[in-house]
């Protein structure tokens, strides 16, 4: 799956198996014009072939090397090239012997060693999704949980228990607001940057109708490159489903018992309008916020 998403990226590029015993096989695949011969000297190969000038766009070139490849003969030089500190490897092993042992006898009864996904937005939403059970592993607070959801969002994953939003007080995942048995109705959603000054205030209380997320952008990361492609915006016309508020929106129709189709026909997601959002005492607070309405 690594494989794919470099040779999908648009500043990557990836070559392939360089060093497989296999002519056949060292073809095959985004492979260079000019497969490495048995007599060739690696090095001056690569020199010439693979960590040559790009354009601008290419941040980086490489391939795949198996624990097998350029082990002996004149490619076994090759090694000692690649410790080079301006060579960076991404070393990747499969845990599981059987799983490891099972793929190498499939691939040596069907010869074919590496396939393509037809559907590479597919393969992006599963590996996505993938990293939502890894994410509490690896970040602690709930603010970068939810930062790590954004993006599995964009990507077309589910962002499963992750925390999306704070309600009543409260973290709480897309998972969580499906099951409510009793959903707001109709819920507002606002984004953390238009309750901040909120902080000033000795105390206050939101409303209980009132979901904290993510409304208002997307990650930066994702404005610069030329390569993100379009197609990943889930709701071209619809922006604020591709947040976190669209990942509250979806879980309420969980819970409301209703289709997606149907609330965004009822509800116009590219308006804000000034509602009571909490109370200081007995003082009213009014912001912006979207409110959404259950269909009738």
């Amino acid at each position: 799956m690594l494989q794919m998403l470099l040779y999908s990226h648009g500043q990557a590029i990836s070559y392939g198996e360089l060093f497989n015993a296999s002519e056949e096989i060292r073809k095959k695949g985004i492979s260079t014009d000019k497969p490495l011969a048995l007599n060739e000297d690696p090095v001056d190969y690569l020199k010439a072939n693979i960590y040559k000038d790009y354009p601008e766009s290419i941040q980086a070139a490489g391939f795949r090397l198996f624990y097998t490849h350029a082990r002996n003969g004149n490619w076994s030089k090759v090694r000692d090239f690649l410790k080079h500190p301006d060579i960076k490897v991404i070393h990747l092993m499969r845990k599981n012997l059987l799983d490891r042992y099972l793929s190498y006898q499939l691939a040596l009864r069907s010869n074919i060693w590496i396939t393509m996904q037809e559907n590479p937005e597919e393969m992006l939403a599963e590996l996505a999704e993938e990293q939502s059970d890894i994410v509490p592993i690896l970040w602690e607070t709930p603010e970068e949980q939810q930062a790590c959801a954004m993006n599995i969002h964009l990507c077309g994953g589910s962002t499963k228990n992750l925390p999306i939003a704070m309600f009543k007080g409260q973290w709480v995942s897309a998972e969580k607001i499906a099951t409510m048995s009793s959903p707001p109705e109709p819920a507002v959603i606002i984004d953390p940057f238009r309750i901040k000054d909120l902080n000033v205030l000795e105390s206050y209380s939101l409303v209980d109708t009132v979901f904290v997320t993510l409304s208002s952008g997307i990650p930066g990361i994702l404005h610069t490159g030329p390569n993100w492609p379009e197609t990943r915006l889930l709701f071209k016309n619809k922006f604020v489903m591709n947040t976190l508020a669209g990942v509250v929106i979806n879980a309420l129709c969980i819970a409301w018992n209703v289709s997606i189709e149907d609330v965004l026909q009822e509800n116009d997601l590219e308006r804000e309008e000034e509602v009571i959002i909490g109370k200081e005492g007995k003082r009213e607070i009014k912001s912006h916020a979207l409110t959404i309405t259950k269909p009738r």
